[in-house]
């Protein structure tokens, strides 16, 4: 079965700063992407991904594929309201 990918950081979908991190985990090792940028996992299984909002909405695509070659996909969506 895929791997879960549990999203820690940010809660909160609306910013007024243009920087941001986005902060998760997932159950199993796993490549990470966010939208199709390649993200490492530590130890833990933890990723962080620091990255600049656009005004307005920001879609993020988070994907974990396990070793398997199964893949879990979580979408984000952040607005930037300055």
């Amino acid at each position: 079965k895929p791997p879960e990918i549990i999203i820690i950081e940010p809660q909160e979908k609306n910013f007024s700063s243009k920087q941001i991190t986005i902060r998760g985990k997932t159950n199993e090792e796993a490549q990470i992407t966010i939208n199709n940028r390649t993200v490492m996992l530590d130890a833990e299984n933890n990723f962080s991904f620091i990255t600049k909002l656009n005004p307005g909405e920001n879609k993020f695509i988070i994907q974990a594929t396990d070793n398997a070659g199964n893949t879990a996909e979580e979408e984000l969506t952040l607005t930037l309201s300055l």
